[in-house]
Order: structure tokens, then sequence, then C-alpha cells
């Protein structure tokens, strides 16, 4: 950690996430930013401090209201918790790159397009994982894979946490649309696919994701910076990014050791 440390200070290490697409369209509205660079307006307006008491259990009787606010005439917010404070300046967000639509069936059938049909990969706005795959594991929600338009590489190993931008998109959290979290590299392989599980109801339903809106919150599991460089590639470098299908077990591994070889 400390060789890391000194060279990040020489400029010896590479931190950069590279960030590839074929879609000039993406590369000019989709952002990929540092979380510290965008933080959510909700956070930014919030006070360090606030003098206005509402109790936890919000009580509608406005005598016990008065009775509360005698004895605590200011509380800190979450913006005193380092915690929190940690997850605001760490890492990255990835926002939609443009507006998709998601369609829910009562039987967990689920549908997608994307408002630039150009951006589809290999013709197909996303993807669904049988139920079989996860035997057993939230059976009254629907599997989604979005297909991401951005493909990202480091030149050297290095691990993420891989998770939903919910602090960023409370809508997420509302709406019960739970972001597949995990541990991922961008060194072995180069895809960004985003998977979610959606719940089934009675009726059918639609999801709207507009241009912008936060949907990943990509952790680095080190200490060092992340800088983020983002290039419109051609198709063909975009094929080299491909790499054969990883079954669940066993070759994942293998694919990964034997490139930390070379």
């Amino acid at each position: 950690m400390i060789i890391d440390k000194i060279k990040n200070i020489f400029g010896q290490q590479d931190n950069t996430l590279y960030c590839y697409t074929n879609h000039s369209t993406v590369n000019e509205f989709g952002e990929v930013e540092l979380a510290k660079k965008c933080l959510p307006e909700w956070w930014k307006e919030l006070p360090s401090v606030s003098t206005e008491f509402t109790s936890a259990y919000n009580f509608k009787n406005p005598s016990s209201r008065d009775i509360f606010h005698s004895f605590l005439p200011s509380i800190p917010t979450v913006k005193h918790c380092p915690a929190i404070q940690g997850l605001f300046t760490t890492g990255v967000i990835i926002k939609a790159w443009c507006d998709i639509k998601i369609f829910v069936s009562p039987e967990g059938y689920v549908d997608s397009i994307q408002k630039d049909d150009r951006i589809h990969f290999e013709g197909l706005p996303g993807q669904v994982h049988p139920y079989i795959q996860r035997a057993g594991f939230l059976p009254n929600m629907a599997h989604w894979k979005i297909h991401n338009p951005w493909f990202f590489k480091t030149k050297k190993y290095r691990r993420f946490f891989w998770t939903g931008a919910y602090w960023w998109n409370p809508s997420l959290i509302e709406n019960n649309i739970h972001i597949v979290p995990g541990f991922i590299d961008y060194y072995s392989q180069s895809g960004a696919e985003i998977n979610m599980f959606l719940p089934i109801k009675d009726k059918p339903y639609e999801i709207n994701i507009k241009l912008g809106d936060p949907l990943i919150h990509l952790f680095p599991l080190d200490n060092n910076p992340v800088k983020i460089k983002r290039s419109l590639v051609s198709n063909k470098f975009i094929q080299s990014l491909f790499n054969p299908h990883l079954k669940f077990i066993g070759s994942a591994h293998q694919t990964k050791s034997s490139r930390l070889k070379k």
C-alpha cells in the first residue's frame, strides 16, 4: 500500500478507468463521473444542522412535537456521518445514457426499449436470466439485464464493488428496484451489464428511466484514486474487448488467473 501511494505521488501508477463506447450519442450524453463531482441536489441542499425538529415517529399531535422541540433546538443531519460522507466522495457513478422503458407483466415477463435504437447490444436492449438459475431466491421478483453500451478497462488488476446508486436515485428504492451487487474487475473482462430484480405485480406496469438518471455506484476496493477517461471507438475495437462467455463456476477464475500471470 505504501509503494502504491509513492507511485501515485510520482505519477507512475495508472489508476485510470478507461470507458469505451462505439456510439457517438452515448459518448456525448452518457455520463460516467466521479461520485464527488456529481453530488445529488438533495445532498447539496441539506444543511449540516437542522433547526426544525421532525420526530422520527412523525407525531401528528402538534403538542407532542412542541414538547420535543423545546429540548432539541438543533439536530445534526446525515452530513455529519463519516460513513455517509465517504459514500458521496468515493467511486464512480454510471448514469442512464438515454431514456429506457421497462415493461413487467403479472406473469413475470420483462421487456424493454431504449429511446435510441442504435444503442441496442446485438439488436437487444436487454435480456432475462431464467428463474431456474436462482431457484428459491426472490420468487416474487423478475430479472432483467440492461445491456450497457459502455465497456470498461484498467491497465492493472483492480477490484471494484458494483451496486445501485441508491443515494443518488432514491426512486430505485421507492419502486423496489434491486440492482444486483457484486465484486468485479476490468482487467480480465470489460462488461458492465446492469442486472436488476423487479417486483411482479397483479397488473402489468412500466418503469421509466430518464437520460441522466444515476443507476450504478462503482467503488474501488483500494485507496488509490480513480481517473476517468471516456473514448469513442470503432466497432472492431469493441469486438476486441469481448470475452468468451464465462461459466458460473471455474472458468472465470481460470481466465483471471491466467491473465494475471502474464
